[in-house]
């Protein structure tokens, strides 16, 4: 996903969705890093300036 859009804009709904992929990920008993999730953002900038 890119970053930007509707969707994905604002910093609450940043934290909406990290709140429904931890949910998800605990419902599906699926190990997963707190600070990975909370980070995810990051790893998206650095993505998309690495294509640059």
């Amino acid at each position: 996903m890119l970053i930007g859009g509707v969707s994905s804009s604002g910093v609450g709904t940043y934290q909406l969705i990290s709140k429904e992929i931890k949910k998800a990920l605990t419902r599906n008993n699926i190990n997963f890093s707190y600070v990975k999730v909370q980070l995810r953002g990051f790893w998206k900038i650095t993505e998309f300036l690495k294509k640059k």
